[in-house]
């Protein structure tokens, strides 16, 4: 079966939180139609002749089965279902405000549908691969303001009521689509002549400036990144009053809390610094997941993880005076390392049968982990192949689904080094991370690799490993696919550096001499911070002694960066 097309028009009753509607879903099937409604009871289908068709509604599977044969055109499917607190689907969010001394309620009816919610609010096949555009038409109480993913098309008056047309979407995954309905204030701007709206509760809008001059920049430096303009018409940043998610990229109509979008001249810079990556990490999200899909939800890792890895390069392109990749290192890859180095820690990427499994698997290795390969990977092949690989992936696939091995060969291509591809499907398959021992002796420097565990010692394994090491100042990069390799330089051993500027998400042990010369060598703030961390993981495990730690960070006491120095204070 094959959907085309949703047209959708919900009848709101605002007061009694109740709605009713009808979708004529436009479609293919050879046999039968089947459908995802949860907690949505279909009260009638006919096909486009107005011949009523013989459906079953299963509550056990939610599923509504729809027997039309072969059949090719559009089915009318009538719906309807309360509008609950339960903060997925349609469903009620207050905003609690004290007017004449006197606490009351501003009620918002939002929609929140990753990863399978969407069949909470209409009859679809709610599945990522399942991409349809979405016409969608919306009757309300006329002093409400409704917003959703496209630009409004007409708004005709009937008595009490409006109804609000909305522009057709592009095709697009079912959890993207979005409806908000309530008594917004705005605060709008423009980013080359298409609108960008923040829209919240009464009374906060001011505070949303900021948010704007985030998504401006950001859009900028995407655009230039991707070489794929933004595809919508507009821009919406939405504030939720009852929100469990932090923000949700709904293509268009992006929403958050409070906490993630509103920061004024007052707020303190570590609320700035969290509103920029919020609203950027979104931002990414609509080329990267929304443009570009997933075919199914076990990639949603790479979504998310190249959402926080994307961030990180915006931000610290367009607000350089803030630290960004000194906060990646430490506040994603430094906890990711130390889940990662334990018996309960798990591949990046698990097989998902059941959607229901999705939002128990993400955590430090889903994140952190995840956008740190990413990281190793540009530092691998460099970032303009890096870019020109998901520039080539993005233009290959855009408003269709992907798989995660699609972009690792689209890398591969753009860089020309064979076997980019195969290395990352094993880093996200693999659980764990290794530790590199480097020795030296004479011309030649000799690496060895075991798993790292910082408690019992389980199994070993060999990674194929993105080795970057600098000697005498000659950069040199590799894949370590072995127990021990050995590479003879040819004259002696001066300088040396190994995982350059911290980007391989696995640590350094350098033996006898080479720590001396890897001290010796300039190495950058991001290779003592790892060496700091890396010695006292080590020193947690038993691998060196304490004294071995606290002999490098005498080594490092006088330095004076802020990364180093946090790192040995904490």
């Amino acid at each position: 079966m094959r959907v085309d097309r949703y047209e959708i028009f919900v009848d709101v009753d605002y007061k009694n939180s109740y709605y009713r509607g009808v979708e004529r879903i436009y479609l293919e099937t050879e046999d039968e139609v089947r459908l995802d409604a949860v907690e949505v009871k279909v009260t009638s289908v006919k096909d486009q002749a107005g011949k009523e068709l013989p459906f079953v509604q299963d509550g056990k599977e939610n599923k509504v089965i729809i027997r039309t044969g072969k059949y090719s055109g559009y089915i009318e499917v009538s719906f309807e279902a309360p509008i609950k607190d339960k903060l997925s689907g349609l469903y009620r969010a207050k905003e609690r405000v004290i007017k004449d001394g006197k606490e009351e309620s501003i009620v918002y009816f939002t929609t929140q549908f990753e990863s399978i919610h969407a069949r909470e609010f209409i009859p679809c096949v709610d599945e990522p691969a399942a991409k349809a555009k979405f016409k969608l038409t919306v009757r309300v109480d006329k002093d409400l303001d409704v917003i959703s993913n496209m630009p409004t098309e007409s708004v005709k008056e009937e008595g009490d009521k409006k109804v609000v047309g909305f522009q057709e979407t592009p095709r697009m995954s079912t959890y993207l689509l979005y409806l908000g309905i309530g008594k917004f204030e705005e605060l709008k701007d423009d980013y080359n002549g298409k609108p960008i709206t923040v829209a919240t509760p009464p009374g906060k809008s001011r505070r949303g400036k900021f948010a704007i001059d985030v998504a401006k920049k950001s859009l900028s430096y995407y655009e230039g990144y991707f070489g794929i303009p933004y595809a919508l018409p507009k821009l919406h940043l939405i504030v939720v009053p009852e929100f469990a998610a932090g923000a949700m990229e709904n293509w268009g109509a992006i929403t958050f809390r409070e906490t993630a979008l509103l920061a004024d001249d007052n707020s303190p810079e570590s609320i700035k610094k969290r509103v920029a990556e919020v609203v950027a990490h979104e931002l990414a999200h609509q080329w990267f997941g929304n443009l570009v899909t997933m075919y199914w939800w076990d990639d949603l890792w790479l979504n998310e993880s190249f959402a926080t890895f994307m961030s990180y390069k915006a931000v610290s392109a367009n607000y350089p005076q803030w630290d960004m990749w000194g906060d990646f290192v430490s506040s994603e890859t430094g906890p990711a390392f130390f889940r990662d180095s334990f018996s309960t820690t798990h591949p990046i990427h698990a097989d998902i049968k059941d959607p229901h499994e999705i939002e128990q698997i993400f955590d430090d290795i889903t994140y952190g982990k995840g956008a740190s390969i990413l990281r190793m990977i540009e530092g691998f092949v460099g970032e303009e192949a890096f870019r020109n690989g998901v520039r080539l992936y993005l233009k290959e696939h855009s408003y269709g689904n992907a798989k995660a091995h699609d972009l690792w060969e689209a890398i591969e291509r753009a860089s020309g080094i064979k076997g980019v591809a195969e290395l990352i499907e094993d880093w996200i398959t693999s659980p764990g991370h290794p530790v590199v021992r480097v020795s030296v002796s004479g011309t030649k420097v000799r690496f060895s690799q075991e798993r790292f565990w910082i408690s019992e010692r389980k199994e070993d394994r060999v990674y194929k490993i993105p080795l970057t090491v600098e000697v005498n100042g000659r950069r040199v990069s590799l894949i370590f696919d072995k127990k021990e390799d050995v590479m003879d330089v040819g004259e002696e051993v001066k300088t040396l550096r190994v995982n350059l500027s911290r980007t391989g998400f696995y640590r350094v042990l350098y033996e006898g001499d080479a720590l001396n010369l890897f001290l010796s060598s300039n190495p950058d703030r991001y290779e003592k911070y790892g060496l700091l961390d890396d010695y006292l993981r080590f020193a947690m495990a038993g691998t060196v002694k304490v004294d071995d730690y606290l002999s490098v960070a005498k080594a490092l006491s006088n330095d004076g960066d802020y990364l180093v120095v946090q790192t040995l204070t904490a």
